[in-house]
Order: structure tokens, then C-alpha cells, then sequence
């Protein structure tokens, strides 16, 4: 099945791009085959269309189903033209001012919420790393002075217990362990203080429920407490990096617009570079690399097919119901089950529209990751085909970025001087002879 689909997708290459073809037609077809059938089903005047069209004879028919396909090609264009447009209104760009402060002030409280996370974490990550140092010394320290007391003693112990106060802060900290859950550094310092206190008092290694806490505490808990603050460390800026921009001033009003505005701001940050400036020239020298650009093609083709979706739902959430009503009302149509029409497409295609909204989030990350390291790698073979000199640093990169954009934008500015290579060539042979 899946051989047979990327055969016909390359065969329908030839007419139209891959590109066009998922995010324009197809949306198209799909959605007015759905709404074919869903009209079929509500309103029973419309099936006399459907059989009256299957009731011409060969050569109407063929004519009739050749008209709806260019229609349906030409809706399929429109709506693959449109997606940049469609991107801008789920990010926001056409929302009324009141509205869009408003959701900027949810996403900056989304942003304070993520902040404050990672604000009752940092003490705790300090603490562990401080306690993985010192405290299995103090330990083994404690556990020393144990056997020396015992040795003096010259007999066996005669507990063999754990207090009850160690049990306690013991089964506290192997029940959070045992659940893959995250241990407070206030529950493991108060099993670190009991534990101490009793190996300093009895012979770990003549009492093996303390030899086997021991084990347990320094081998198993304390690493895995220390592993999971860590990684909630690394998982928390790697998802404040991902999800808001650097220039909280520059939040949008929705999540899509907030990683619209991180996939733009890398480049500034570190190389002086603005992609959105730059792309079509370094998307010429990506296209060079047979390997990577289809990569970067397939996570564009996601993000306009999750877009289109997700818009086309949009629609039908509000489109059907008015046509629905209007056919009642105005018009005086027959339908069948008018409230549980409604109820349904709406919630449906509600549900369907939040559902790939967030899909289209997801899929703009991995595009804005492709594009990332479409910057990362070819930005100095995109300084050569511009015939510029390559930076001799990182400082020096910036400036000459931020040169060549103000050469490049409205703004003008003072030319970037070069020598074409061929050109310094041939001189350098004149002077020469």
C-alpha cells in the first residue's frame, strides 16, 4: 500500500509538486467528498443531483467528472497558495487588538508558570549535587566508626533492628523510587540523617537490613534523585527554548506564534543572521544537498498539510451549521436530525481543528529544527556564493551578517566591496607576466 501511494505521488509529480498535491488537493478532495456525503445524508432533495448525474450517458459523465476535477485542482491551488495566510491566522496576525492582548497575557502567564517549575527545582538541584559529593563519604565515614565501636565492644550487637523512625523515612523514599517518582531533597536528607546516625551507633556489616540500606542509598537512590532533577533540568530548557522566545517582548498570542518566533530568532541570536531575510538564497545552496534537502522538504510539506487541516476544520465548525440553517430557515429545505447535525459536525470538527492545531505546532517545531540546521551547516556556503569573505570569528560573523542585511533591505546602507575570484585570478597572472 504504501509503495503503491509513493508511486502514484511521483507519477503525479510530474504534473504537480508533491507539496501541492498534499497540502492543496488533497485537503480539498477529502473534505468535499465528506461534505458530499454528509449533504446526501441531511438534506434527501440533494440525492436527485447525485442521480441525475449518474443518468447522463458516458461522454456528459466524463465531461462532468473532467469539470469537477479541475475545480476540485483549482480549490486544491487556492488553498496551497493560502497557506502562508492560514499560518498567519494561527498565529494570531488577524486577531482583533483587545483579543490578541488578552491571549498574549495567557501565553506570558503560560511562560511565568513554566518559570516558577523550575523555580522550586533549582535550591533542590544545588542541594543534590552537593549531597553527591559529601554525603556517601559521611557515610562511609559513619559506617567506620560503627565497626570500630562494635570491635571495642568485643560481642555481637544486640539489635539487629532498624529504628523505627529509619523504617519509616525508608519505606517514604523506596515507595517514590519504586514509582519512578521524583524524591524531595527534604525526604532523602532526613533518610541521610537517620541512616548516619544509626551505622555510627551499630556494625553495618554485621546487620544486613543496615548493610542493604547502605547499598541501597547510595547506589540506587541518591543517584537515581540526582539523575531525575538533572533531567528535568535539561527537559525544562529544552522545552522553554522550544515553546517561548528568548525576547519575552516578542511573545505572540498563540503557541504557534511563539515557535514561529523561536525558528526566527536563532539565527539572530548566535550568527546575526535573520532567516526570514535570507531564506530563499539559502534555501538555493540547501538544494544542492541531495541528502538533506528532501529532510527539510518533508517537515515543510507536514507543517502546510497539518495547517491546511487544521484551518479547513476551523471552517467547517462554523460553515455547516449556517448552511444548515440558512437551508431550514431561510430557504425552508428539508432535513432530518437538524439539532444533532449541528451538535455533531460542530463538535467534531472543533475537537478535529484543536487536534491538528496542535499537530501543526509539533510539526513547525521539526520544520524550524531542519531550518536550524540548515543554518548551522550552510551559512558559509551562502557567504561564498555571495562572493564575501568568510569571518575570521564568531563576533565577525555577526557584524558581517548584520551588514549584509542592511545591504539587502529597504534600509540600504554602505555596499560590501568583494573581488570576484576569477577575476582576482586573471589579474594576479597580468601582474605576474
Amino acid at each position: 500500500m504504501d509503495a503503491a501511494l509513493g508511486s502514484l505521488l511521483d507519477r503525479l509529480q510530474g504534473f504537480v509538486s508533491k507539496n501541492l498535491f498534499l497540502t492543496g488537493f488533497l485537503p480539498i478532495a477529502a473534505f468535499l467528498s465528506l461534505d458530499i456525503l454528509l449533504t446526501i445524508a441531511f438534506f434527501p432533495s440533494s440525492r436527485n443531483v447525485i442521480t441525475a448525474l449518474f443518468a447522463l450517458d458516458l461522454t456528459e459523465q466524463a465531461v462532468t467528472w473532467a469539470m469537477i476535477f479541475l475545480l476540485v485542482f483549482v480549490a486544491g491551488l487556492v488553498i496551497s497558495s493560502l497557506n502562508p495566510w492560514m499560518k498567519q491566522l494561527l498565529e494570531g496576525y488577524y486577531l482583533p487588538e483587545t483579543l490578541r492582548k488578552r491571549l498574549v497575557r495567557n501565553q506570558r502567564n503560560e511562560l511565568h508558570n513554566l518559570k516558577q517549575r523550575r523555580k522550586t527545582r533549582v535550591p533542590e538541584l544545588v542541594q543534590y549535587g552537593r549531597a553527591y559529593q559529601t554525603w556517601p563519604k559521611e557515610l562511609a565515614e559513619a559506617r567506620r566508626k560503627g565497626e570500630i565501636k562494635q570491635r571495642f565492644a568485643n560481642n555481637e550487637p544486640e539489635d539487629t533492628t532498624l529504628s523505627e523512625e529509619l523504617e519509616i523515612c525508608k519505606k517514604r523514599v523506596s515507595d517514590l523510587y519504586n514509582q519512578n517518582e521524583y524524591i524531595p531533597f527534604s525526604e532523602m536528607q532526613q533518610l541521610f540523617n537517620k541512616l548516619e546516625k544509626e551505622m555510627r551507633a551499630k556494625p553495618a556489616s554485621k546487620i544486613h537490613k543496615l548493610d542493604q540500606l547502605h547499598v541501597n542509598f547510595r547506589e540506587d537512590w541518591l543517584e537515581y534523585a540526582l539523575e531525575e532533577i538533572e533531567m528535568f533540568e535539561t527537559t525544562w530548557w529544552t522545552e522553554r527554548r522550544l515553546r517561548f522566545p528568548q525576547n519575552t517582548h516578542n511573545l505572540g498570542p498563540t503557541q504557534l506564534a511563539n515557535v514561529a518566533e523561536v525558528h526566527r530568532e536563532y539565527g539572530l541570536q548566535r550568527y546575526g543572521l535573520d532567516v526570514e531575510l535570507f531564506w530563499l538564497r539559502l534555501l538555493k545552496i540547501v538544494k544542492a544537498d541531495k541528502e538533506f534537502y528532501p529532510i527539510l522538504e518533508d517537515a515543510k510539506t507536514q507543517l502546510d498539510f497539518s495547517v491546511a487541516i487544521s484551518v479547513l476544520l476551523m471552517v467547517h465548525t462554523f460553515f455547516w451549521p449556517a448552511l444548515f440553517w440558512s437551508a431550514l430557515f431561510l430557504l425552508g429545505v428539508p432535513t432530518l436530525s437538524p439539532y444533532l447535525l449541528i451538535l455533531l459536525i460542530a463538535a467534531v470538527s472543533l475537537i478535529g481543528a484543536w487536534a491538528f492545531y496542535g499537530i501543526a505546532v509539533q510539526n513547525y517545531r521539526s520544520f524550524g529544527e531542519a531550518v536550524r540546521s540548515a543554518i548551522d551547516l550552510y551559512r558559509f556556503e551562502l557567504l561564498k556564493a555571495l562572493h564575501v569573505s568568510l569571518p575570521k570569528d564568531s563576533r565577525e560573523e555577526k557584524e558581517l551578517w548584520e551588514q549584509l542585511a542592511t545591504w539587502t533591505s529597504q534600509e540600504g546602507g554602505n555596499p560590501i566591496l568583494y573581488v570576484h575570484e576569477e577575476t582576482q585570478k586573471t589579474t594576479n597572472e597580468v601582474d605576474a607576466g
